[in-house]
C-alpha cells in the first residue's frame, strides 16, 4: 500500500474509518490497473485520441486519491498523446506500470 495515498484519503476522506479507507484505496488500485492496462493495450493502434481520453481519465483519478506520482506520469503520457509522440508514450507506459506495482 502506498502511505502516501492512504494519507490523503485519511485527511480528506474517510478520518479514521478503516473500512472506508481500504475500500477506496482498493477501488482506486482497481481503476489505475484497468486504466493502465487499456493504454497499454490501445499503445500498439497508435490511436492517440483515445490514449489521451484514458491518460487524461487516469490523470483525473489520480489526482482525487493524491498520488501525485502517477498523477505526474499520467499528465506526461496524455501530453505526449496529444504531440502524437508515441516515443514518449511508449516510455510513460513503462513508468505508469512500474507504479502500479507500488500500489500493492
Amino acid at each position: 500500500m502506498k502511505e502516501e495515498i492512504l494519507t490523503y484519503l485519511k485527511e480528506q476522506v474517510a478520518g479514521d474509518d478503516k473500512e472506508l479507507l481500504d475500500s477506496l484505496y482498493a477501488e482506486y488500485c482497481s481503476t489505475a490497473k484497468e486504466y493502465v492496462a487499456a493504454l497499454r493495450a490501445a499503445l500498439p493502434a497508435g490511436d492517440f485520441s483515445e490514449l489521451k481520453k484514458l491518460a487524461h481519465t487516469l490523470k483525473g483519478n489520480s489526482a482525487m486519491v493524491g498520488d501525485t506520482a502517477m498523477n505526474a506520469h499520467a499528465l506526461a503520457f496524455e501530453n505526449g498523446a496529444k504531440a502524437e509522440a508515441l516515443a514518449t508514450c511508449q516510455a510513460e507506459i513503462l513508468e505508469l506500470e512500474t507504479l502500479l506495482k507500488e500500489l500493492d
